[in-house]
């Protein structure tokens, strides 16, 4: 049973109070951004603004929270869907359309447009990236209900781990924040944020736990979770979801349980898994109760390992 099918068996209930005022926020901060760019670019005073920015933002908020009840299962319906969550960053577009205007050259925006525009898409870009992450870990949290077969810490037996990976994002912010402020010959403000952004990025570069004080280093680590709909990455504020149809191979090597995709292998360390046999019976048992398929046998894929682990057993069996 995929996802989506499990999904549709629910009966939705009206969304929770959370996201009631998540998609009302959203929903007054794209609203009120555009009104703040259009009442600039037709020349309104800047005090005039000042006063119908916020009261456009209350009343949509507000109104939202109300109208929010009334459509159930809303949050999930946007969690399953990859279109509708993209659907949550286009009022980014306009935004960013005046920005790269003005940055290419092909439009000369007025400096008061460029930082109003500045400022919306940012607003407008944190918002729906977090109703996106509330519609998402609804949608999860519905399709998954039930106790899951197994669940282990997923160490990543990648070279380059999740710290890594946020500091060549980090990086890239950084570099971004320069870029545009140097184009839009705003040079006090890009080293600002380049700076503040190096700044954020201190904590990666350092080997030592003073940064995160007396916090346990594995905190951070997600777990993963076995159902029949798919395996959960749950971290502590975001959970995401790999359907089995996403899935192509479970297998256990010598040094990695490995669950094989189209794009991004699923890469687990299996010296930190307690019991890794264990675990990979617990994912074949929901794999096939979500396919329909019998489990597959749980055994160590001798392939991966060459030619290296069967001289090994031969010498044992031999002593």
């Amino acid at each position: 049973m995929t996802p989506r099918e499990k999904l549709s068996l629910l009966n939705y209930e009206p969304p929770d109070l959370g996201f009631q005022v998540g998609l009302s926020s959203y929903l007054g901060i794209v609203i009120s951004g555009l009104v703040a760019s259009f009442g600039v670019a037709v020349d309104v005073a800047t005090p005039t603004l000042l006063g119908i920015v916020p009261t456009v933002f209350t009343i949509v908020t507000v109104h939202g929270v109300v109208l929010a009840k009334r459509f159930s299962g809303v949050a999930e319906r946007i969690g399953a869907s990859r279109w509708l969550t993209l659907a949550c960053f286009s009022p980014i577009v306009t935004h960013g359309a005046v920005l790269l205007a003005d940055v290419l050259g092909a439009l000369e925006v007025p400096s008061r447009l460029f930082v109003t525009s500045g400022v919306a898409l940012v607003f407008t870009g944190v918002a729906a990236a977090a109703l996106a992450s509330m519609a998402g870990n609804r949608f999860v949290d519905a399709v998954t209900r039930e106790d899951p077969e197994t669940t282990w810490t997923w160490h990543s037996s990648r070279r380059w781990g999740t710290e890594n990976g946020a500091l060549v994002v980090g990086l890239s912010f950084v570099a971004m924040a320069i870029v545009l402020g140097f184009a839009s010959r705003n040079w006090g403000g890009g080293l600002f944020w380049a700076f503040m952004g190096l700044f954020w990025l201190l904590p990666f570069l350092s080997d030592d736990d003073t940064w995160y004080a007396d916090a346990d280093r594995t905190s951070h680590l997600p777990d993963l979770r076995a159902h029949d709909v798919g395996i959960v990455t749950d971290r502590p504020q975001s959970r995401r979801l790999i359907p089995w149809d996403d899935v192509e191979d479970v297998r256990l090597t010598e040094d990695e349980l490995i669950l094989e995709r189209r794009f991004l292998d699923v890469r687990c360390d299996r010296a930190e898994i307690d019991d890794p046999e264990a675990v990979l019976e617990g994912i074949e048992r929901a794999r096939a109760r979500g396919t329909g398929r019998p489990p597959a046998p749980a055994t160590v894929d001798e392939r991966e390992n060459g030619d290296d682990l069967r001289s090994r057993k031969r010498s044992l069996e031999t002593s």
